[in-house]
């Protein structure tokens, strides 16, 4: 199952946030992670861009104390991309890299989510709210379709329930 590495600054020195899996699903951006847990997985990072990670952070960290009046926000973003770019690259295709404004950027909801791809290039990602609207309208799809169904046996509807709903605690504790 490829990796998904989403960039996007938060405070307390987070900024990293991996997803096993499909990044598109609606359990947000994922665990903390940071750049250097990659060495563990047996990916090698530069020293120099984990560095370059923290001091685009620092920048992230110090704004609020301005109310992020001074934070340009164009700029830190262009940083944030080059430095999606750099990750990628030293990453390559076992990785999957995306660059996601953080909620303090009044303008975030304009390419909010973007991906970072092996040549540089940077592709437009569905946003947080088209995602989670698609979640929504999955749910709906599948409450109609239960709606829809003849009544079932206790063991009939747990059956089925599973099945609509893989990602639930099974009921009979398996």
């Amino acid at each position: 199952m490829k990796l998904t590495y989403t960039i996007m600054p938060d405070f307390a020195w987070a900024y990293g946030w991996l997803t096993r899996g499909d990044p598109e699903s609606r359990t947000g951006v994922g665990s903390c992670w940071s750049i250097d847990n990659f060495r563990e997985l047996g990916f090698h990072v530069t020293g120099k861009l984990e560095r370059d990670f923290e001091s685009w952070q620092e920048t992230f960290e110090i704004a609020p104390f301005n109310g992020f009046v001074d934070l340009d926000w164009p700029h830190y973003h262009a940083r944030g991309i080059d430095l999606a770019r750099r990750l990628k690259a030293e990453l390559g295709d076992g990785v999957r890299i995306i660059y996601e404004k953080p909620c303090e950027d009044r303008n975030r909801l304009q390419r909010e989510r973007r991906e970072v791809l092996a040549d540089g290039s940077v592709m437009d990602q569905p946003s947080r709210e088209e995602i989670n609207c698609a979640a929504d309208q999955q749910l709906a799809e599948r409450v109609a379709l239960r709606k829809a169904m003849p009544p079932l046996s206790e063991s009939e509807w747990c059956d089925q329930f599973i099945r609509l709903f893989p990602q639930s605690p099974r009921m009979d504790g398996a």
